[in-house]
C-alpha cells in the first residue's frame, strides 16, 4: 500500500470506502455518505538557509524573504490554501518568485541548504533534519492566513464501530481547530 497519500488521494480511497475514517486539508462538505469534523488547523512553517538574515528572528515576516524563491504546490493539489496564498503574495511590496516544488522532499532540501529557494510546509512535516536548514514560523499576520484546515472524515455507517466512535469522540473532545499565534 503506497505510504504518502496527498489529501485528494485519501479522499478518493475514501469515496470508494477503502478507507473508512480519514484526516484531509482542503475538504468540501459535499457528501451525504460522511460525517466530518474540523478537527485541528495545521500551522505551515518556512523552511530556510539557516545563513539568510531573516533566520536571525524567531518569526519571519515574508517581506524578509522576497530574494528567494517560494516553492510550492500546484493549485490542483490545495485550491483553497494556494488562493490564500496567491492573495499574501499579491499583497506584498516585492512579490515572491513561486517555483514548482520538487516531487522529493529530501532533494527539496538539499536544494533549500544550498541557498536556491525556501519552501512552505506542514509543521507536521518539518520533522527531518538536514545540516543547513531551519524551519521557522511565519510572523502572526500570515500564520493565521497560512494555516491549513484539517477535517476528520467518516462514513455514516462506520460510525457504529466502537473503535471509530472513541476515535470521533477523542477528536470532538480535544478540539484544537483555532490557531495559536
Amino acid at each position: 500500500m503506497q505510504q504518502d497519500y496527498s489529501s485528494k488521494e485519501l479522499l478518493a480511497e475514501f469515496n470508494k470506502s477503502n478507507i473508512d475514517l480519514v484526516i484531509i486539508s482542503d475538504y468540501k462538505h459535499n457528501s451525504h455518505q460522511a460525517n466530518s469534523l474540523l478537527a485541528y488547523q495545521e500551522i505551515m512553517l518556512l523552511a530556510l538557509v539557516e545563513y539568510h538574515p531573516a533566520c536571525a528572528q524567531e518569526k519571519v515576516d515574508l517581506n524578509t524573504v522576497v530574494d528567494l524563491p517560494l516553492y510550492w504546490c500546484k493549485p490542483y493539489q490545495n485550491p483553497a490554501l494556494y488562493d490564500r496564498l496567491q492573495k499574501i503574495i499579491s499583497q506584498l511590496p516585492t512579490p515572491l518568485t513561486l517555483q514548482q516544488k520538487l516531487p522529493n522532499f529530501l532533494t527539496m532540501l538539499m536544494v533549500i541548504a544550498m541557498g536556491r529557494g525556501m519552501l512552505l510546509l506542514p509543521a507536521s512535516i518539518a520533522q527531518a533534519q538536514m545540516q543547513g536548514v531551519v524551519y521557522k514560523r511565519p510572523t502572526a499576520k500570515y500564520v493565521r492566513q497560512l494555516s491549513m484546515n484539517m477535517h476528520l472524515l467518516w462514513h455514516k455507517s462506520a460510525a457504529e464501530n466502537t473503535i471509530i466512535n472513541e476515535m470521533i469522540g477523542y477528536f470532538k473532545l480535544h478540539n484544537t481547530a483555532s490557531v495559536s499565534v
